[in-house]
């Protein structure tokens, strides 16, 4: 199933316009609602939140030492590192938390404690969500993302895509240093 759904995708993407502006404006967008009805389930459209990200996401980044410079240090994996992030529910995390904003830059370089070691600050660390929230205009939050279940619903999200003009990314691992793998204002599959 995977691989029938990787490959619709694939075809399909290859179709689909990229936007010159407006696309992650709700208000410039067509009602969502006519992607959700034509998805096997509307469950498998979500919207992304700092919350979500906050309790997926931040956690592991905020208080594992895997992912900071301090991981040389560190001789065994502890619950979190990179692999936790992979398959969280909302599809937001990425494996470094400067692509959590645009362009992976952190809107405020005192976020972070230590430069070095991307260790982050007290207030990050203290109170996540409101933190994030106050630089929630550079989060690099994809407007929608859709939890395929079947190649028909990568199908009807990139026909949709195209048919409005929303760019679409696509979520793997994470693994993309300039924030491909979430792009703000795009359809996330």
């Amino acid at each position: 199933m995977k691989l029938h759904t990787a490959a619709a995708l694939i075809i399909a993407s290859s179709m689909i316009p990229v936007p010159t502006s407006g696309a992650g404006d709700d208000n410039a967008l067509p009602s969502w609602d006519e992607l959700s009805s034509s998805l096997s389930s509307p469950n498998i459209l979500t919207t992304p939140t700092i919350d979500a990200y906050v309790s997926e996401c931040a956690t592991t980044f905020l208080t594992d030492p895997i992912m900071t410079a301090d991981a040389v240090l560190s001789t065994t994996l502890s619950a979190g590192s990179n692999w936790m992030l992979l398959d969280q529910p909302a599809k937001l995390c990425v494996n470094v938390l400067t692509c959590t904003y645009d362009d992976c830059i952190l809107p405020d370089p005192n976020l972070l404690a230590s430069v070095e070691t991307f260790a982050p600050n007290a207030a990050l660390l203290e109170d996540p969500v409101g933190t994030m929230g106050e630089y929630a205009k550079s989060l690099a939050f994809p407007a929608r993302v859709v939890h395929p279940k079947s190649a028909g619903d990568v199908s009807a999200a990139l026909g949709w895509a195209s048919g409005h003009g929303v760019p679409v990314t696509v979520k793997t691992t994470g693994h993309h240093f300039t924030g491909g793998s979430t792009g703000e204002g795009t359809l996330n599959v």
